[in-house]
């Protein structure tokens, strides 16, 4: 039987609930944005607001008798047991989205495979509780179950930060957005709800964690591409000045140029020719992965920075980009296709600068280029 500190987990729960509702006006523009990252996010505003009030609800109620209680607490509890993992899932969704520009299949379907056993776990569990019960006297205990579900939760945590600075090391790109500020105080507040019975800090922890990463999108949008989602030019100022420039010595620049693209715009119109923008830097960024990063430099122009000088891997990498808008065109029904150019450059910053660099990615954009407009027997 836990003995709940009723007002030190009011305090938490309130200022939980508080503290998204502020994020929730602050970025309301974001909210609105349908994009998948923005969904992610705005899931796990409204499901750690709703696991709040019905923590607090439960919390209040447990030791209370009367007709129906105990029935209440156990799906009160349950709900908090499979939300945990829930959200968990859209946090893993929301940086896969935003770092790398999609999440594996593989890691979505285990991580939906988890949910599903927890929430089979917890249906076992009204009737043989295994992960909490509720005693004759309408009180919360803890059974071993519980523990486990902690345990889980705090192997995703540790998992996503894992996945963060792993991927990191093998791009070798900076990236503006820090995953800690997102995920440490979540994984704290769980571990500090496991080791000490009768608190309740995760919703706090975990609003902490949303509001810090919605600070860190902010701070994002300077070097961001506002139509794409992807950085811009501002970005290359950005890696020259913070990044080690020993780890610079070993990545590569690839440059990316939409072909014919003035004919998108004077044919169909400004916003089919962003809708294009928007459809090829979807295709790099998904194409480039953990790779490295990707940025819209100019106006059809894409610059991918990926962490080797292997041409195989850079050549792979390009590959992949062309098969992705190969499988746009046919699926998007539009009246053009779309394609690139592309060249790329080893990024040296012990010895050169990013001036240099691109200036030499240009020079190897323009003879893909020439190529591509000789075929077609001249064009822009």
């Amino acid at each position: 039987m836990l003995n709940y500190n009723i007002t030190s987990i009011l305090v938490s729960d309130i200022i939980a609930v508080a503290l998204l509702f502020a994020v929730s006006v602050g970025n309301a523009w974001r909210m609105k944005d349908n994009k998948i990252e923005n969904r992610c996010l705005r899931n796990m505003i409204v499901l750690t607001i709703i696991s709040a009030i019905v923590d607090l609800v439960a919390c209040v109620l447990d030791g209370n008798n009367g007709a129906g209680i105990k029935a209440f607490l156990i799906g009160l509890n349950t709900w908090l047991v499979v939300i945990n993992l829930v959200i968990a899932y859209y946090a893993v969704r929301f940086l896969c989205e935003h770092l790398y520009g999609a999440m594996k299949d593989t890691f979505d379907k285990l991580f939906k495979v988890i949910i599903a056993i927890v929430a089979v776990v917890s249906v076992v569990n009204i009737f043989t509780p295994i992960v909490f019960s509720i005693n004759a006297n309408n009180q919360y205990n803890r059974e071993w179950g519980g523990l486990v579900v902690f345990a889980i939760d705090i192997i995703v945590l540790i998992y996503i930060l894992y996945l963060y600075f792993n991927a990191r090391q093998q791009s070798g790109v900076l990236r503006v957005f820090p995953v800690w500020v997102f995920i440490l105080p979540p994984l704290a507040a769980v571990v500090v709800q496991m080791v000490i019975p009768g608190i309740s800090v995760v919703w706090a922890g975990i609003a902490i964690g949303i509001s810090a990463a919605c600070a860190s999108l902010q701070n994002e949008i300077m070097v961001m591409d506002k139509l794409t989602g992807l950085y811009n030019r501002s970005y290359l100022d950005f890696l020259e000045k913070n990044i080690d420039k020993s780890k610079a010595t070993y990545m590569t620049g690839i440059m990316i140029d939409i072909n014919d693209f003035k004919s998108i715009n004077e044919n169909y119109g400004h916003s089919e020719g962003d809708e294009a923008l928007i459809a090829t830097g979807k295709v790099i960024k998904e194409a480039v992965g953990e790779l490295g990063a990707v940025l819209r430099y100019a106006s059809d122009e894409f610059v991918a920075l990926v962490n080797t000088h292997d041409e195989l891997t850079l050549k792979l990498c390009i590959e992949n980009i062309k098969k992705g808008l190969d499988e746009y065109n046919k699926k998007s029904e539009k009246p053009y296709t779309l394609s690139v150019s592309t060249g790329y450059n080893k990024l040296d910053l012990v010895n050169g600068t990013i001036d240099e660099f691109m200036n030499g990615v240009d020079r190897c954009l323009f003879a893909d280029k020439k190529a591509f407009q000789d075929a077609q027997g001249g064009g822009n």
